[in-house]
């Protein structure tokens, strides 16, 4: 599903430059909401760990708990690092498409037949 989102991306920038601009900046709006709740959501986690992690050392738990703890940890540092490198990607690939038209030197003022 990705791959025909990017095609049809670049055919609208390529075909039809005045429409790509108009949704260029919804687009960049819904990538960036869904970075924040990821990230917001991935820091709740972080924080019920790292609380877990307090009050388990604090009683001298058990070392699967506390194993458990730092692993759900990691896997929330690295989900934020993946999305964050996904949105700097995203938003290189649409400035890539925002400014196609003067890269290719296509007229605002003509259509693509």
């Amino acid at each position: 599903m990705l791959v025909p989102a990017i095609t049809g991306l670049a055919f609208i920038a390529y075909k039809h430059p005045l429409g790509f601009r108009k949704i260029a900046l919804g687009i960049a709006i819904i990538i960036s909401c869904i970075l924040v709740g990821l990230i917001a959501y991935n820091y709740g986690s972080m924080e019920s760990y790292i609380d877990s992690l307090y009050n388990n050392i604090q009683t001298s738990a058990n070392n699967e708990t506390l194993e458990f703890s730092i692993n759900g940890l990691h896997r929330s540092k690295e989900i934020i690092k993946g999305a964050f490198i996904i949105y700097l990607l995203s938003m290189a690939y649409l400035a890539f498409l925002y400014f196609l038209p003067h890269i290719l030197g296509i007229s605002f003022g003509k259509t693509k037949t």
